[in-house]
């Protein structure tokens, strides 16, 4: 039974209890770098309020019933800046980035067809995203933050999420290859007339079917505040903060083996048109390692096309490793086009909703 399957089967059990369900909704996410609509239903089970400053007994509750859950919740998401980026670098030719020469017989012998190391403003505003769009399913609790407006109200919810996709950005490069990730999360948006506090704290891992893309185990934390009485350059009123770490269940004492990839981002949050929308910049780093990719995958392509990054990737997998010069020639290849680490700006201009 595939993936999409138990999906679809798992959603056609839960239709004729949403109907009697307590609490049933659907949620709406929009902003440039993360748009989501998800539907869920708390079957059993009231849903529990809380007010100004218990921010900390949600926390309890939460973690308290985390093995019981009384929610389901299905979301699709998609993540419009990434989708732009790889638009931009489908489309704009060598005006993305500077192209490699024409190959020769011998890539050892060719210095000139390595790649430029120059990174494009698309891959600055994008770095840190890994796929286009994702699917997920979730059981876990849910808790209201009491309002006096009722239609101005936040939630909270923690529990198992298990999310799939069937393609992988790399370099704003698409590549098809399905993955799987299970995490365990806690997710809140507080909402009131005068401010708006989300938070995220996740850990989880994920599995590639391309045996050249490596697993990985991750931590992920995320703090974003957006105060509508705060004006100017109030930095604590108006802020957020997100730090992800991810490793490779390898075993090794090297910590080039063992890292992944870590991203830590910093940013400042503007409100503006009768506090309704709200700008927002981010600046941070993303650290790429070696132990990210494996193989042809290693290639850096990152000044390059989307037609120049299929066809180095190509001429890397058709060298011949049936024999000890032939594999000696690839490795060299991938040595002379490959960086062992990367460390990346990050910008992220935002507006939120």
């Amino acid at each position: 039974m595939t993936i999409p399957t138990v999906i679809f089967w798992a959603i056609t059990q839960i239709t004729y209890p949403l109907v009697e369900a307590e609490h049933f909704g659907v949620d709406l996410d929009l902003d440039a770098y993360y748009s989501a609509v998800a539907a869920y239903a708390s079957i059993g089970t009231a849903r529990p309020e809380f007010g100004e400053g218990e921010e900390g007994e949600i926390y309890k509750y939460l973690w308290a019933n985390f093995l019981k859950p009384h929610t389901i919740l299905f979301e699709a998401s998609t993540y419009p800046m990434p989708l732009a980026g790889i638009a931009l670098k489908a489309n704009t030719g060598d005006r993305y980035g500077e192209p490699p020469a024409a190959v020769g017989d011998n890539p050892r012998d060719d210095p000139s067809i390595r790649p430029k190391s120059r990174t494009s403003i698309a891959e600055i505003l994008t770095a840190g995203f890994e796929e286009p769009y994702a699917f997920s399913l979730f059981a876990g609790n849910l808790a209201s933050f009491k309002s006096p407006v009722p239609s101005v109200k936040g939630i909270a919810y923690a529990g198992y999420l298990f999310t799939f996709g069937t393609q992988h950005i790399k370099s704003n490069s698409l590549i098809d290859t399905r993955w799987y990730e299970f995490e365990g999360k806690l997710k809140g948006d507080d909402i009131k007339i005068y401010r708006k506090l989300k938070w995220s704290y996740r850990i989880g891992g994920r599995v590639f079917q391309d045996p050249e893309i490596s697993n990985y185990v991750y931590f992920s934390t995320l703090r974003d505040r957006i105060d509508f009485t705060g004006k100017g350059w109030s930095l604590l009123r108006n802020s957020f903060l997100e730090v992800s770490g991810f490793a490779s269940p390898t075993v090794s004492t090297k910590v080039e083996d063992v890292l992944v990839r870590a991203l830590a981002i910093v940013g400042k949050n503007f409100p503006f048109y009768k506090d309704k929308l709200t700008f927002s910049f981010g600046l941070g780093v993303v650290i790429n390692t070696s132990a990210k990719y494996k193989g042809c995958l290693k290639l850096d392509t990152g000044a390059l096309t989307s037609p120049e990054t299929r066809a180095l990737i190509s001429q890397c997998r058709e060298l011949r490793t049936d024999t000890p010069e032939g594999l000696s020639a690839r490795d060299d290849f991938i040595s002379s086009h490959s960086k062992k680490f990367d460390l990346q700006l990050a910008v992220r201009p935002n507006l939120k909703f």
